[in-house]
């Protein structure tokens, strides 16, 4: 570390140990530390903003994303209702079948 992170030097404790107070230059540091402290804490209250605003708006381009496919799906199935069950019926039992396999080669 560099002297100029070091606010004070750590040996020099005499005047606490003396009068079990700091001088009356080192009160300035605490200030310090907290002005610090205050920027940090700014700071970071600002990145989770703009985190927290980006996230809604991802949020709702996906929402708005999604509408469409879905409504898409839906019509389709209300318009070829036979046909869909027969889909998904096929679809489950190809994931079915596939199940089963990899439970048998688990066991084996």
């Amino acid at each position: 570390m560099t002297d100029d992170l070091i606010p004070f030097n750590m040996n020099e404790t005499s005047d606490i140990k003396k009068t079990g107070a700091l001088d009356a230059d080192k009160p300035g540091m605490t200030a310090t530390a907290a002005d610090l402290a205050n920027q940090t804490m700014s700071a970071a209250r600002a990145r989770l903003k703009n985190a927290i605003a980006r996230g809604e708006e991802l949020t709702a381009d996906l929402r708005t994303a999604m509408k469409d496919p879905l409504k898409n799906a839906e019509g389709m199935v209300r318009k070829y209702p036979y046909q869909s069950i027969a889909v998904a019926a096929g679809i489950g039992t190809l994931l079915g079948l596939l199940a089963v396999r990899s439970f048998r080669r688990e066991r084996e």
